[in-house]
């Protein structure tokens, strides 16, 4: 029983490691002033820098394939609960559609004056530029699917199997053959004006921009129950194989966002722009390999389970946070070293830590930060 909870202990130690180091990749992603125009500038600067955005390109993959760890797992689903999460879910976000549109748009001097009115369309309709809850959109989508998933992989795995191969060919499978179509344009300098959509496979396409989120979601499942087991026979071999695979994926993508970038002249984003590429995919995969040596130990250990804990009302409020602390920061002469956005994404963290858990003790306000 001991040896059981103590197997049970180590696996949210690592679920802890995961979603810290996500929410942290997502505040670097979003606050940032490091520039990697290679178009532009030619400096050795900017390709360390766009190396460094191809290794955080895991940050919200890493949510969804944690998720999944957890939720396909688990030894039963109660559809009623589960039921209300969604609703949950959808109703969180559009209050933080609301909550975030007036202060942002004041920062950013967008409009002089709004109405209500103007705040309720505003929170409905999906704007990019400053709307970063698109994640829970693609959290419900998830959710919506994850009776039938969870039902296959328990009962019928032929099913689930299916299901799984269609999700990745039509999400990492397509971007792969993008990949590849538009490598074989920069390298022959043919079609270099094209944009591969791959129409056909686009028709034929059951899933939205966000489908590879259920790719990631389902290959969480599959990866939290084979690897424990097959660690005990194969620990050394597989982490030095997790180990390997991380940089040279790495370099992949930061490879193909430098062709990407000279074929259209245009910068290609390795973080958005990678979320459905295998490299991605790889990187997450060896991350989760890699986290399931850590151990919680000491104030290092608890601070990484209380971020972890914490990471959703933070992945909410650093939004906030870091539009608040930015004109400060950029004016800055070290604003554009790697080193400095490392330590002023932590300052937007630990700000948007304390914030949350502040949140949290205030009993209405606590649901704003928690599902």
């Amino acid at each position: 029983m001991k040896q059981e909870e103590c197997k049970n202990k180590k696996k949210l130690d690592n679920i802890d490691l995961l979603k810290a180091l996500a929410i942290y990749f997502v505040i670097i992603y979003h606050f940032n002033n490091i520039p990697v125009n290679i178009i532009k500038y030619d400096g050795v600067a900017n390709y360390f820098n766009l190396y460094f955005k191809s290794i955080i390109s895991t940050c919200v993959p890493i949510f969804f394939f944690v998720n999944g760890s957890l939720l396909l797992n688990k030894e039963k689903i109660d559809i009623k609960k589960h039921t209300k999460k969604i609703i949950k879910i959808m109703i969180l976000t559009i209050l933080w559609g609301a909550i975030l549109l007036m202060p942002l748009m004041y920062i950013r001097g967008e409009i002089i004056s709004f109405t209500f009115i103007d705040i309720l369309k505003g929170s409905w309709i999906f704007q990019p530029s400053w709307n970063y809850s698109w994640f829970l959109c693609a959290l419900v989508m998830i959710y919506v699917f994850y009776p039938l998933i969870y039902t296959a992989y328990h009962s019928n795995k032929k099913i689930f199997f299916f299901f799984f191969a269609c999700v990745m060919f039509f999400t990492f499978g397509k971007t792969l053959l993008v990949n590849f179509l538009t490598v074989i344009s920069y390298l022959s300098n043919k079609f270099t004006d094209a944009e591969f959509h791959i129409s056909y496979i686009t028709n034929f396409n059951p899933f939205n921009q966000f489908g590879y989120s259920i790719g990631y979601f389902m290959l969480g499942g599959l990866m939290g129950k084979i690897l424990y087991s097959v660690l005990n026979d194969y620990k050394k071999k597989v982490t030095i194989m997790a180990f390997v695979a991380l940089p040279i994926s790495t370099l992949c993508l930061f490879l193909y966002a430098i062709i990407a970038s000279l074929r259209s002249n245009e910068m290609w984003d390795p973080v958005w722009s990678g979320y459905d590429t295998i490299f991605t995919l790889i990187n997450v995969i060896a991350l989760y390999i890699i986290s399931m040596h850590y151990k919680s130990v000491g104030w290092f250990g608890k601070f990484i389970s209380v971020v972890g804990k914490n990471s959703l009302g933070i992945y909410l409020i650093h939004i906030i946070a870091g539009y608040i602390l930015k004109p400060f920061f950029v004016q800055l002469e070290c604003s554009t070293m790697l080193i400095a956005n490392i330590i002023y994404a932590f300052i937007i963290l630990l700000c948007s830590l304390l914030l949350t858990i502040t949140l949290k003790k205030i009993p209405v306000m606590k649901y704003l930060v928690s599902i």
